[in-house]
């Protein structure tokens, strides 16, 4: 008998170990600190390059979320996006690849991937439409020879000026 008393006494000592251990080197628990992880997390938004900037977005490719995406780069109010967009900005364009970085670090992960590809072949894709989304300045543009009204018709060209918005369809 005094053998099942021992056995027990120790299962019941293992159990509160394996069980409250955790919860005793986790201070927070005990001192009423409730924040979680979602709570603490941030995320360091790049600062806002100035100058002009141009955006293209295909709107072939966004059909229902268009206006969405224009409200999201223009930094008005929307709703939730439920639409990944692939944003490419010219290779040696600092501004405009470091304008793309802002926007991705404002959408949740992966929702925005960005590349950077050649800037003579990036502006005819984007006068072409052969784009999902792309971030020029607008002195990259200009030595590209990209004018607005050089765009195809199904291309959304949304005009930036140091953050503020001025938008074109």
């Amino acid at each position: 008998m005094k053998r099942y008393i021992c056995h027990g006494a120790l299962v019941i000592l293992f159990l509160c170990l394996t069980i409250l251990l955790p919860f005793a080197v986790n201070s927070d628990i005990f001192m009423g600190d409730n924040t979680d992880a979602v709570a603490q997390a941030t995320i360091e938004i790049p600062d806002e390059p100035s100058g002009e900037y141009y955006i293209f977005i295909n709107k072939r490719l966004h059909r229902d979320s268009i206006n969405d995406w224009i409200s999201f780069f223009n930094d008005d109010e929307f709703a939730v996006i439920f639409d990944d967009i692939k944003c490419i900005a010219p290779k040696g364009d600092v501004n405009g690849i470091q304008l793309a970085e802002r926007y991705k670090a404002q959408l949740p992960e992966n929702q925005m991937t960005l590349r950077t590809e050649d800037p003579t072949l990036l502006a005819s894709k984007a006068e072409q439409g052969y784009i999902d989304m792309a971030v020029f300045s607008v002195e990259m543009a200009e030595a590209m020879g990209i004018q607005g009204d050089s765009v195809e018709k199904d291309i959304v060209l949304i005009q930036l000026r140091g953050g503020s918005e001025d938008a074109e369809n």
